[in-house]
């Protein structure tokens, strides 16, 4: 099998028989598959998790059923599947579930009563998806696993009927990743004396026995123990629990102005807004900090109106400036993308992930720094309101902005931020607060 090069190029993974029997049989021992289960096969053969969807139905004599590829790849004709098939268990990866969600809401009565349990793999589920299908589907049993090619699919699994527990004595972003499967050992590998966070590796029989070509060889010291583990990449935060928390990969961990933080963990923040269907987070550090978020809307009745600063919310702008506004209040000024995009779907790759090579090309339905054209009508010249409009130009090194402009649409960061509030001697805070000069005109 080959990773799926999502981050980078593709490496063939040299997996164990014993890593897939392992899954497979800790899996029939959770939740055991019955003579009267329908499995759907809709993973392409080039991603580990079609092995288990294969598998799981030819090692118990359970009906599986598999559509022409070109269905495999239509959302709505997938979710007819479900419906017309009776699917009682599925893996899906969460990208895929938020465009087939509302087709499945639609034929809720037939899905209903046939979908038992639902397993979600290969991303980030956010607790914005996880209430939404709870929601649509109270009966069906949801598990949350995460893993790597390189520990035969999985390796940490979590039952979402912990988590409203969870919710009530843990601040988290994201559904956890919970606990190892049977036979499989998982920990992290902390840095800086941060305790309960760091580098999750594993080892046990999920592992897997190299890459193609190169050669896997890396000690862990345990009690005088020493034994092959893998490193992932991806970090990890151990609740007080035990549960593991997913923050993010080791190459989407970024540090802006001195904070380090997972890119992951501002993509589940956005994801909670209600006027966003969908987020994903761009970075590169070559020179200044090109920090982009995009953003898939849901439609017009999501979207809060925001009667002082617009007389009109009708433009994608005009919301995105509404969410900058709402995200400033949920985390620190350092993790506020520099641009907020909207775009009409993200690119998937072919197993259903976010593909990130592609997101920084796609063509968007706005521009990155596009200001709001909205006239107010007022004409307004103010001897105060030009001194702001200055001080913003100032610190964005532009030569005009209007009345209406987002400090931070337009590119403001938290360093040019606190240049402009040096000008205007108040707190910066304030001007996360009143974003354009006209709102800090009438409330400075």
């Amino acid at each position: 099998m080959f990773t799926s090069g999502s981050t980078g190029r593709p490496k063939g993974v040299c997996g164990m028989e014993k890593g897939l029997l392992n899954r497979f049989l800790w899996m029939q021992r959770r939740n055991p598959l019955c003579s009267d289960d329908v499995l759907l096969f809709k993973t392409s053969v080039s991603f580990v998790d079609h092995l288990q969807e294969f598998l799981s139905a030819v090692l118990t004599s359970t009906t599986l059923v598999i559509p022409p590829i070109d269905w495999r790849a239509n959302p709505t004709s997938l979710a007819n599947l479900i419906k017309a098939y009776r699917i009682s268990r599925m893996t899906i990866v969460p990208s895929l579930m938020e465009i087939i969600l509302p087709t499945l809401e639609k034929n809720i009565s037939c899905v209903y009563n046939s979908l038992k349990i639902l397993v979600f793999s290969g991303e980030i589920l956010s607790l914005v998806l996880w209430k939404r299908v709870r929601e649509i589907l109270p009966e069906t049993t949801i598990i949350n696993l995460y893993g790597t090619t390189e520990v035969s699919g999985d390796c940490t699994f979590f039952d979402c009927k912990d988590l409203p527990g969870i919710l009530e004595r843990e601040e988290i972003t994201s559904v956890p990743i919970g606990f190892p499967i049977a036979n499989c050992e998982v920990f992290l590998v902390t840095h800086a004396g941060i305790a309960d966070e760091g580098e999750i590796c594993v080892s046990g029989a999920c592992l897997f026995n190299g890459y193609l070509a190169e050669f896997l060889s890396s000690n862990h010291t345990e009690g005088s123990v020493i034994s092959t583990y893998y490193k992932t990449g991806d970090y990890a935060r151990r609740l007080k629990a035990g549960e593991l928390v997913f923050l993010g990969r080791k190459d989407r961990t970024v540090k802006i102005y001195g904070q380090r933080f997972s890119l992951e963990e501002v993509e589940s923040t956005l994801k909670e807004h209600p006027a966003v269907s969908d987020a994903a987070l761009t970075f590169q550090s070559k020179g200044s900090p090109d920090y982009k978020a995009y953003l898939v809307f849901k439609n017009k009745d999501g979207i809060v109106k925001d009667s002082l600063q617009y007389r009109e919310v009708n433009s994608s702008q005009d919301i995105m400036a509404s969410i900058r506004s709402w995200l400033i209040k949920k985390v620190p000024p350092a993790m506020i993308p520099s641009f907020f995009l909207h775009v009409k779907s993200l690119p998937l790759t072919s197993s259903g992930k976010v593909d990130y090579v592609k997101l920084s090309s796609l063509e968007c339905a706005s521009e990155p720094c596009g200001i709001a054209q909205i006239k107010s009508g007022s004409g307004l010249v103010n001897p105060y309101l030009q001194v702001i409009k200055k001080a913003f130009c100032d610190a964005l090194l532009v030569d005009e902005v209007s009345e209406f402009d987002d400090f931070f649409t337009l590119g403001g960061n938290s360093i040019s931020a606190a240049h402009a509030a040096h000008k205007l001697e108040i707190d910066m805070r304030l001007l996360y607060i009143y974003p354009t000069p006209l709102l800090s005109f009438w409330t400075l």
